[in-house]
């Protein structure tokens, strides 16, 4: 048995999909894309939230935990205009429970401190200093009972948007969504093998979608740990081409796809076949492409590509970043998708949110 069938067979065992070992996905292209507009709601308001970018979901026991990366605090007056009130935080995240899935925008539940504004639910450990050292969280998974965010160390090299550099990745863990997380630091480490920007569960097993480089060419690479063992950084594993088999390695970690940035998987009952979202990069800056796989590490294909509009919030889209499908907002089982992206904005500062887009795909 391949290492794609065997992967399937997890898949299977847990539910995750129905489609059987050997089996052709049904090819898809896309019919309609829908911008729905900013995700920005009163629970925003209320938890003194002015922008945001990120938006990573996964799900959770009664719905779903949402990440997000900067977020600046402060209010919006009756027209709109944004009142930053001197600052903000690394990181957010917010419930989304499962009765509110299919609203518009999501009414997301924000972690909040006594004063009823977001905090944030990572914190600086010793030696790590504040004002040059930040967190943003990256993909997450409720596994052995707790809620798991990876995220990514950042240290800010000035004041602009792009003045910073990552200086590694690490795991936390807490035992409520909403909760303080623990960074863990085994062996007194925090840095971890892998910063992954999706999570799959499949049997005893989670896989994780990350950005590798390889020369000049940036793509998604695939790493597997099992669950029971995801605390430790040793017992990560690597997928590598062409002989489809998951080693200790990773300097050889095969790239799955030419992605420059995020990426995002997710199983879809209508074309019976597995997604992945990525946004494009400085050439394509508007561009989000959509494809399709038999199993969850390929081979993958275009099913499409779509266009950011031109001007988002008011004001022109220089990037779009952080596109993540969001598999607990898809309707029609899975004929209508829905993904987030984040955007940058020609002189927007910060303030910018996620934009969200329903897809409609036609089977061919």
């Amino acid at each position: 048995m391949t290492k794609r069938n065997r992967i399937l067979a997890a898949l299977l065992f847990t539910g995750m999909a129905a489609l059987l070992p050997g089996c052709a996905t049904t090819p898809v292209s896309i019919a309609k894309v829908e911008f729905k507009g900013p995700v920005r709601s009163s629970f925003q308001n209320d938890a003194s939230i002015i922008s945001q970018d990120g938006g990573q979901s996964f799900p959770t026991p009664g719905g779903s935990l949402w990440t997000f990366g900067d977020t600046f605090l402060g209010s919006r007056d009756e027209y709109g205009t944004p009142h930053f009130k001197g600052g903000g935080i690394f990181c957010s995240i917010a419930f989304l429970p499962k009765k509110d899935e299919q609203s518009f925008p999501p009414a997301l539940r924000y972690k909040t401190g006594p004063d009823g504004a977001a905090v944030s639910p990572l914190s600086l450990l010793p030696g790590e200093k504040p004002g040059h050292d930040m967190i943003w969280p990256q993909a997450g998974v409720y596994a052995n009972g707790k809620y798991y965010l990876y995220y990514t160390r950042v240290h800010k090299t000035g004041g602009g948007m792009w003045d910073f550099r990552e200086v590694g990745s690490g795991l936390a863990e807490c035992e409520k969504p909403l909760g303080e997380y623990r960074r863990l630091r085994p062996g007194g480490d925090w840095r971890f093998p892998v910063a992954p920007t999706q999570v799959l569960k499949a049997g005893p097993w989670l896989y994780l979608y990350e950005i590798v480089v390889r020369g000049d060419e940036r793509g998604a690479g695939l790493a597997r740990v099992k669950a029971a063992e995801i605390g430790s950084p040793a017992a990560y594993e690597y997928y590598h081409l062409p002989d489809e088999s998951f080693r200790k390695e990773k300097s050889a970690q095969s790239i799955l796809i030419p992605a420059a940035g995020q990426v995002s998987a997710a199983f879809d009952p209508y074309c019976q076949c597995w997604l992945m979202a990525t946004s494009s990069d400085l050439f394509h800056p508007r561009r989000i492409s959509l494809y399709r796989a038999p199993a969850p590490e390929g081979p993958w294909e275009c099913a499409g590509r779509i266009q950011v509009p031109e001007f988002c919030q008011g004001k022109q889209v220089t990037l779009a970043y952080c596109t993540y499908l969001h598999p607990e907002l898809f309707r029609e089982n899975g004929k209508v998708i829905a993904l987030t992206f984040s955007v940058h904005l020609e002189d927007g500062g910060f303030d910018a949110n996620c934009e969200m887009a329903e897809i409609t795909l036609e089977r061919r």
